[in-house]
């Protein structure tokens, strides 16, 4: 009973049936995820510098006045004797000056802890714009280097290992280790090395494979299944030279850093990364980004703005996308396998020959999305928009599940229910189940 109680709690009180609720889930879960993260990694890194010595003073203080009173205090009772003396009722008036002394002792202690905090804040924020300019010629030293801008006088091996050199100490500057303001022309080197190197390995080709196949013959072009199964192909066989690897681990490395929505995202090439699983990118406006055959395996993407983003090949597998922003989004090819995808936007997504068997798609909106050749096998389909979506003969639907609020028209509440049958009839002779006749499809 108590497990059937927590299943309709979270299936049902807050399931995507109530999308209010819903919201609020997702809106709480992220928020305590991004609270998760913030403690690993505190943004006031300087309170973080500073904390260990008042912490320290204060339970040095404890400790000294314990030692005394624990040793000292039973001789004769004379300190516990004099506190409790000084803390009556009779005696306060009478030693008001001892009183007052403690008072300000007690009130003083905090105040000058905080003003020694401050003043170390202080100063170290004039010694950092003391600093400044020694870290400016270094940032134009590793700049140029990351850019691989150096003497063709040195050896190619030489410039390579300086280049790929440069690039890791650009993490400090990303960082904002060595000034806030480094932090953004850092992003900016980083960003257009990324774009070259992606351009140089051949993951742009992959764009323009998928765009000659959608301008050929519909009779003379291969299908749509096999589009994808070329697309996951290509995207597996990119070797990423040593230069590009080094740019790719960089953002690896500096995810949290990078996705945390203090930096520019939108447009950013990110073709060939593999992020850590269970990497949090949710809410991060991703529009127009490309990520041809990347790794987010269990990744928290929930609220994320992807409109027109490139996905190709990518690898989502389990990936949270619920209330996400998929409209227009290239997706041939994607590994979407048991990805939570409920309540978001997939209008008009190319998910030609893409891989969504056991998703979860409960009240998305797949209205005109292109799923010729796609993979929806035990999909749950549950309250979603399939309104004229674009399917051939290679799409597979066998056991998808669908219910009473699937639409299968833009009109569909103003259809009869003999005109709701007949629109639902196609598909479930492609092996979609109705979730009230389930039982009767489905032994188990």
């Amino acid at each position: 009973m108590e497990w059937r109680g927590f299943q309709f709690w979270k299936e049902e009180f807050w399931s995507w049936r109530h999308p209010r609720r819903f919201r609020f889930r997702i809106w709480a879960r992220v928020r305590w995820l991004k609270f998760r993260q913030w403690l690993r990694e505190p943004k006031f890194r300087a309170l973080r510098r500073h904390w260990p010595r008042p912490a320290i003073i204060i339970l040095t203080a404890a400790l000294v006045a314990w030692v005394v009173f624990t040793f000292f205090g039973n001789q004769s009772g004379g300190l516990l004797m004099k506190l409790d003396r000084l803390l009556s009722y009779e005696t306060v008036k009478m030693n008001w000056r001892e009183a007052t002394q403690l008072l300000l002792v007690l009130v003083g202690l905090p105040i000058a802890f905080l003003l020694w905090l401050f003043r170390d804040i202080h100063t170290n924020a004039v010694l950092e714009n003391q600093r400044k300019d020694v870290n400016l010629k270094e940032f134009q030293e590793i700049q140029m280097r990351a850019a691989g801008a150096m003497d063709e006088k040195l050896p190619a091996s030489a410039r390579e290992t300086s280049q790929i050199a440069a690039t890791h100490q650009l993490a400090g500057f990303l960082r904002g280790e060595y000034g806030v303001s480094f932090q953004r022309p850092a992003w900016e080197l980083l960003r257009a090395r990324l774009l070259a190197s992606s351009e140089r390995m051949g993951y742009r080709a992959i764009l323009a494979q998928i765009e000659d196949w959608r301008r050929a013959d519909p009779g003379e072009r291969q299908s749509a299944k096999q589009l994808g199964g070329n697309v996951r192909k290509a995207a597996k066989q990119i070797t990423q030279d040593n230069t590009g690897k080094s740019q790719r681990d960089a953002v690896r490395d500096e995810w949290r850093t990078i996705f945390s929505s203090r930096l520019p995202l939108p447009d950013t090439v990110f073709d060939g990364i593999a992020l850590p699983p269970g990497a949090l990118l949710a809410t991060c406006d991703l529009s127009r980004c490309s990520f041809i055959g990347v790794h987010l395996w269990d990744a928290h993407l929930e609220g994320a703005e992807l409109w027109g983003a490139h996905l190709e090949g990518s690898s989502l597998g389990n990936a949270h996308l619920e209330g996400a922003s998929l409209r227009g989004a290239h997706l041939e090819g994607a590994f979407l396998g048991n990805a939570h995808l409920k309540c978001a936007s997939l209008f008009a997504a190319h998910l030609e020959g893409a891989n969504l068997f056991a998703a979860h798609l409960e009240g998305a909106d797949l209205g005109r999305a292109h799923l010729e050749g796609a993979d929806l096998r035990y999909a749950h389909l549950e309250g979603a928009d399939l309104a004229d979506p674009h399917l051939d003969d290679k799409t597979e639907l066998d056991r998808a599940i669908f219910d009473d609020r699937t639409r299968f028209a833009f009109d569909w509440s103003g259809l009869t229910k003999d005109e709701k049958d007949r629109a639902r009839a196609p598909w479930i002779e492609r092996g979609l189940i109705h979730v009230n006749d389930r039982n009767a499809n489905d032994p188990k």
